[in-house]
């Protein structure tokens, strides 16, 4: 969605329901539109952690660590 805060929302649902990889394609088009959102880079590294993608998990935890120490 244009929402990004919607969208958010709707990918943390996602990660609730333990659809890790939809969370994390949704996700990643958020942190696109909007590099700064740190909620979407922690749910982010969260999915990417969930389906074994540490290296890219590690990117995420570091980009919103980055923003919200």
């Amino acid at each position: 969605p244009d929402d990004l805060g919607l969208g958010s929302d709707w990918a943390a649902g996602l990660l609730r329901d333990r659809r890790h990889r939809d969370a994390a394609d949704a996700l990643r088009a958020i942190v696109a539109n909007d590099p700064n959102h740190d909620r979407a880079w922690f749910n982010l590294a969260v999915a990417h952690q969930s389906l074994g993608r540490l290296e890219e998990a590690l990117d995420a935890w570091n980009h919103a660590i980055a923003l919200r120490p």
